[in-house]
């Protein structure tokens, strides 16, 4: 997007130059000036681009960095900055009544859960009667599947970690840096 903001400056700069250059070549035309209107008016129509530019520039600038500032925002009250895929197996203990993370092991140290932020179901199987394209049918996943936990951990981090309940096991996928 920032490429389209820059080449929409190129081509205002280069407009302003040919109005320039072609109002002068017009008056010269009719005055009788050739070639010092048309100088003139391709250094006035210089003059006007930078001038045009130069606040085009200024303005994406000042866009750029409100978005910098809503990001850090968003950031601090708990979005995220950067995500890291791991997709490693690891060790998790859960509740035995909601199936929840209350804690997990990888890399060696264990990091305790202090809230689930979302869960979610992957849903990548069609369903029944949409069209067959190689994939399985619904009865073959049986509303068995994949569960998603997005978790807070102790230390402010945020991972996603993943339960496949087909094979009994639990997948970090990836965190999500603050």
């Amino acid at each position: 997007m920032v490429y389209i903001g820059y080449f929409g400056a190129a081509v205002e700069f280069a407009t302003f130059i040919a109005m320039g250059f072609v109002t002068g070549a017009y008056i010269d035309s009719t005055c009788g000036t050739s070639p010092w209107m048309s100088v003139v008016g391709f250094f006035l129509g210089a003059a006007a681009g930078v001038f045009s530019v130069g606040k085009t520039v200024r303005e994406m600038s000042r866009r750029s960095r409100v978005g910098d500032q809503s990001r850090l925002r968003r950031v601090s009250e708990g979005g995220m900055s950067m995500v890291r895929f791991i997709r490693q197996p690891v060790g998790v203990e859960a509740d035995a009544d909601t199936g929840q993370p209350l804690s997990f092991t990888w890399k060696g140290s264990t990091y305790r859960v202090t809230e689930v932020k979302r869960t979610w179901k992957d849903g990548t199987v069609r369903q029944i009667g949409a069209p067959k394209f190689g994939a399985k049918s619904k009865d073959w996943w049986n509303e068995q599947g994949k569960v998603n936990y997005r978790v807070k951990t102790e230390d402010g981090h945020l991972f996603d970690l993943q339960f496949d309940s087909r094979k009994s096991e639990w997948v970090l996928e990836k965190t999500l840096d603050l």
